[in-house]
């Protein structure tokens, strides 16, 4: 049912180092690399997996290409979607209280709303009034968009105000919350 691509790129671009390559026997070093990568794919959107953004492309026929800048040793993971990451969605309590079970439910969506039937990865913060992370904080897999979080803050806990954040690591787009935990 995922309906994503994955596509990795490694610059192993090399020349002729001081070590052994004086001898020219061995490509040791490593050299920057660019040019045009083109994916037989016709997808609506094209994501950086390490720079979390997306990435401009050109589509023809059935094949999309995009530009790419490596450095030296360096590489990238693209996603490909056959639609746009437009909104995440996040919905759990206002109030928490601290040893009662709670969820966060957490979706990837496109324009229409519909979470995107794909493997996203995603981070999630919890920060306490002071700054301090708290569980669950941690990155994660939204499978087909959607990822379910339970858990329980522990009594010990100071109440306050906590913020919630959620950031796709595909797209780059976060969105947080402000809730309460109570004794």
């Amino acid at each position: 049912n995922d309906r994503a691509d994955y596509v990795f790129i490694v610059n192993d671009k090399r020349t002729f180092g001081d070590y052994v390559g004086q001898w020219r026997l061995v490509q040791e070093k490593g050299l920057a690399n660019s040019g045009t990568i083109t994916v037989n794919h016709d997808c609506a959107a094209v994501y950086d997996l390490v720079k979390h953004c997306a990435v401009d492309f050109k589509r023809k026929n059935n094949t999309i290409s995009f530009n790419a800048d490596l450095d030296a040793g360096g590489g990238m993971l693209v996603l490909l979607l056959d639609r746009k990451i437009e909104k995440i969605n996040l919905n759990m309590p206002d109030i928490l209280k601290c040893g009662i079970p709670f969820e966060m439910k957490i979706s990837i969506a496109d324009a229409k709303n519909k979470p995107l039937q794909a493997i996203l990865p995603v981070e999630v913060t919890l920060k306490s009034a002071d700054g301090r992370k708290l569980p669950p904080s941690g990155y994660y897999a939204a499978i087909n968009g959607t990822l379910n979080i339970k858990d329980v803050f522990p009594t010990n806990l100071s109440t306050g105000k906590i913020t919630v954040a959620v950031r796709c690591l595909a797209s780059g787009k976060i969105i947080q919350k402000t809730v309460n935990t109570t004794k």
